[in-house]
């Protein structure tokens, strides 16, 4: 099972993506700024609203995050593990 899994749509439906290392270009990945639901399975990552974790950042631990609400939903671009 990946380390985190970003969903196209809430609650964890839609396509998904998933990874165990960092990803600093989405749209190398054909998945930026489509997540709209993430698990965190170990860890914890900073997603940021640009490419090369530009923007605005955040950062959650293990868990389920089914909604990421109106600021986040659709504009995840890059995100990195830092713990």
């Amino acid at each position: 099972m990946a380390a985190v899994i970003l969903y196209n749509d809430t609650n964890f439906s839609g396509d998904s993506l998933g990874s165990d290392t960092d990803i600093y270009d989405m749209n190398a990945t054909n998945y930026n700024d489509k997540t709209s639901s993430i698990r965190v399975n170990s860890g914890r990552w900073r997603f940021c609203e640009h490419t090369n974790l530009g923007g605005y950042c955040f950062e959650i631990g293990e868990g389920e995050y089914p909604n990421m609400g109106d600021y986040y939903n659709d504009r995840i671009s890059s995100f990195k593990r830092v713990g």
